[in-house]
């Protein structure tokens, strides 16, 4: 099991691979990935050592489909998991949404949505968000000018930058998440662009912060199967328990993800701090197929946008 670490993978495996053991008595073994380029290797090479694999929205689709294996009907067809997420190469494990936090004590006003965060006459200070090309803050450009969650794609690159431009170096990227939910709650910056599962693993920090629901931009996380692997059988069975109704609820209870399955429940304490508890009409969805057409064109116009600021870091 090929995860991301950190206190995501320590609670999956509390309330999967662990449960999963015990009731079937095949081990699993686990390790951390950065990135895509080792699987790819593997594959290439004819000796894969991973066998179910967690990747993000970007990745898994039809493009991918040279380094994995096609899961069977009965398991992303299963009709308990939400429909229109899963597909023959990945199929969700959670849901999630990037969301604008906010200093309430550093801010003249509640702040409501993308707006605010781009308004740097009206909010004065410093915005933080991660460095990573495809983290909704393309998306958070064009809905605070004016463009409707379900009309963002294809993203209008050329207005999206245009109103990056309006932050200048009030604008701070970041190379992890505790970087920034550390500015946020230190007050060196007044808003934030990041997850709410980030939001709620960092509420110790502070309790100065808030989180403006509005326009939250929802995502997944998913599963999928290294091809060639030499337990294929095994993978599948883990990915169909992952996905069924009582694992998805007790990842519920060790983190803010909300469950993917119709049949899950999840704690009370738990869900005000839930994607799924302040859904909207407003609310936007990251189109991943557009991105993985279009990653590497965005990737290189953010790159040179980035080294023509001032104040870049």
């Amino acid at each position: 099991y090929a995860g991301w670490g950190g206190h995501n993978q320590a609670a999956q495996a509390r309330s999967w691979l662990e449960p999963f053991e015990r009731e079937t008595g095949i081990r699993v073994h686990q390790t951390t990935l950065n990135g895509y380029g080792d699987l790819k290797a593997m594959v290439d090479a004819g000796k894969v050592t991973w066998d179910v694999v967690v990747i993000g929205s970007n990745w898994g689709l039809e493009r991918d489909a040279r380094y994995l294996e096609p899961i069977p009907p009965r398991i992303w067809k299963r009709p308990d998991i939400l429909p229109g997420l899963a597909s023959r190469l990945r199929v969700p494990d959670l849901v999630y949404s990037i969301v604008l936090n906010y200093r309430r004590d550093l801010v003249p006003r509640p702040l409501t949505g993308w707006a605010d965060f781009f308004d740097r006459r009206a909010v004065h200070g410093r915005r933080v968000t991660y460095d990573v090309v495809q983290y909704g803050l393309f998306e958070a450009a064009l809905m605070a000018d004016g463009v409707a969650s379900k009309d963002l794609y294809p993203l209008d690159l050329d207005r999206a930058f245009r109103v990056l431009d309006r932050l200048g170096d009030d604008l701070v990227l970041v190379k992890n998440l505790e970087e920034a939910s550390d500015l946020l709650h230190g007050g060196d910056v007044v808003a934030a662009l990041y997850s709410q599962n980030h939001a709620y693993l960092s509420r110790h920090k502070s309790s100065a912060v808030e989180i403006a629901w509005r326009q939250q931009i929802l995502l997944c996380e998913y599963l999928a199967v290294s091809r060639g692997t030499a337990h294929r059988e095994e993978a599948m069975a883990l990915i169909d328990y992952i996905v069924g109704p009582e694992a998805q609820s007790r990842l519920s209870r060790n983190l803010s993800y909300s469950p993917i399955n119709v049949g899950s429940t999840v704690a009370p304490e738990m869900e005000p701090h839930m994607t799924f508890s302040h859904r909207s009409s407003e609310d936007a969805a990251f189109d991943d197929e557009w991105w993985s057409r279009n990653v590497d064109e965005v990737q290189a116009r953010f790159d040179a946008w980035k080294a023509e600021r001032p104040g870049n870091r």
